[in-house]
């Protein structure tokens, strides 16, 4: 980011320049700075390019099967009790997310918009399901 900025005119550089000058730069930092964090984030990227492409990256229809899935695995996440057993479970949930990452670029670079909406869609769960593991991990201790 710190690049970015420096290339592109950082808001310091124009402390000297006038009031609009400053207040331009200043908002281009911040676009920069937002857009910089996008790309960092695979899931904000993801979302992105989508929606660079038309299409919309929200899904109102989830596969069934995923859904029962993702219940059973969260009742997992609920019962368990050990640090050992909730550290495969993390792994698992890292994995799937890798591989939906995958599948949502082999998609996106066919052309097949709707269904790597429908991987990042499912992507978005597994993210929330993330959270829920951190959650047990401190009540776990």
């Amino acid at each position: 980011s710190s690049g970015i900025n420096a290339e592109y005119g950082h808001p310091d550089k124009h402390v000297s320049g006038s009031a609009e000058v400053q207040e331009h730069a200043a908002e281009s930092s911040a676009l920069l700075n937002k857009a910089y964090t996008c790309l960092r984030d695979p899931y904000c990227r993801a979302r992105t390019l989508l929606k660079a492409k038309n299409h919309n990256p929200n899904i109102t229809v989830m596969d069934s099967e995923f859904l029962f899935d993702m219940m059973e695995f969260n009742d997992q996440i609920e019962m368990c009790d050990d640090a050992e057993t909730l550290t495969q479970l993390r792994i698992h949930n890292e994995e799937a997310l890798a591989e939906l990452y995958s599948q949502f670029e082999k998609y996106f670079k066919g052309r097949d918009l709707e269904t790597a909406a429908e991987r990042l869609a499912k992507v978005k769960f597994l993210m929330q399901t993330r959270e829920r593991l951190e959650l047990r991990a401190e009540v776990i201790g």
